[in-house]
């Protein structure tokens, strides 16, 4: 099965066009703005602590001027063992709104609503079962990365000092195994393209996850496995197909990198303060982030109805992008100048 690609990211800038700017209303995209802004936590202040926590000595050392004073009996392990629970208490957070924003974005863009409470109830069940989904495999990924990493780190650190690694890290070294000691090219090779391998692969699965697993999980209202078992039977016949379009997605990411560079360097890097402002530079975003969501939502088309989201608006067609042809309304001066709405099958 040979899938467009041209077709499905023009059908998906027009759609974007229709929804932002036919009409624009700062409302809908400050509300869709804020589903898009959940989904970037899940991928992308300071402790003031009382004086009379420290101790006498300690605080008599800081008032003299000695800062280093403060790092005097600090349990360092407990206080990395600390502040990794908290990071990991702080990501899984992140991850469940992230798996919320998901759903609620994609309703957004699918029925054409600007809505927040009623997406985020009634794919409560769906978000939870990508949460799970991530969590267990974001731990997989990480679990095998990190040894990997840091065999490769310490080979090539070994490889580039030399005897000066095993004069200064002798002791430490001799604790790990003997092909570590002295790695050949052979093993750095090999290790790298193992990560190599390792990495690609869990990109791959992430891609088919969110753009082709969610969307049937939001179509079909099922669960992540659920969905799974339903996809991978089409997904594993076209794996080339899915290849070119993340490469395909690759480019046109790194056209939109560019084109921001260059709207930066034009605008003296003025454009740039809306821009890093946490959720006003989501919004400001929004038309790209539209066109590639609207991209593959237009992508899946071609697989069938089982994977055309733009259907779930036929139950209530009055508020939604998509009206069957036969209940459409007489046209008006409002669609003369939208195009786009309601959507044209």
């Amino acid at each position: 099965m040979q899938l467009e690609l041209r077709k499905p990211l023009t059908d998906g800038y027009n759609q974007m066009k229709g929804l932002l700017f036919r009409p624009f209303r700062a409302e809908t995209w400050f509300t869709i703005g804020f589903s898009a802004f959940l989904i970037a936590l899940g991928e992308g202040g300071g402790l003031n602590l009382p004086g009379n926590f420290l101790p006498e000595s300690m605080k008599s050392k800081v008032g003299n001027g000695d800062p280093s004073a403060l790092l005097e009996g600090v349990d360092w392990v407990g206080l990395g063992i600390g502040l990794g629970f908290l990071l990991v208490i702080f990501a899984t957070g992140l991850t469940w709104v992230s798996s919320r924003g998901t759903f609620m974005f994609l309703d957004n863009l699918a029925t054409g609503q600007a809505q927040i409470g009623g997406p985020w109830k009634q794919y409560a069940a769906q978000a939870n079962s990508l949460f799970a989904w991530r969590m267990i495999v974001g731990s997989i990924a990480l679990i095998g990365s990190v040894p990997l990493m840091v065999a490769l780190l310490i080979g090539f650190i070994v490889r580039i000092a030399g005897s000066k690694a095993t004069e200064s890290f002798g002791e430490l070294l001799s604790k790990l195994p003997a092909s570590l000691q002295n790695p050949t090219n052979e093993l750095l090779i090999g290790l790298s393209i193992l990560f190599l391998i390792w990495i690609v692969f869990f990109i791959l699965l992430n891609l088919v996850t969110h753009d082709f697993v969610v969307p049937f999980m939001y179509k079909r209202r099922v669960a992540v496995l659920a969905a799974w078992g339903s996809v991978w039977p089409v997904v594993s016949g076209i794996v080339g197909s899915i290849i070119l379009y993340g490469l395909f997605k690759l480019v046109l990411r790194f056209a939109v990198g560019l084109g921001l560079i260059l709207a930066l360097a034009l605008t003296c890097c003025l454009l740039a303060i809306p821009l890093v402002i946490p959720y006003i530079g989501t919004v400001c975003m929004l038309p790209v982030t539209a066109t590639f969501q609207y991209f593959n939502l237009f992508y899946l088309r071609q697989l069938g109805p089982d994977f055309d989201v733009f259907t779930t608006a036929l139950a209530t067609p009055e508020t939604g992008l998509y009206v069957p042809p036969e209940q459409r309304p007489p046209a008006g001066p409002a669609d003369s100048e939208n195009p786009y709405y309601p959507y044209k099958s």
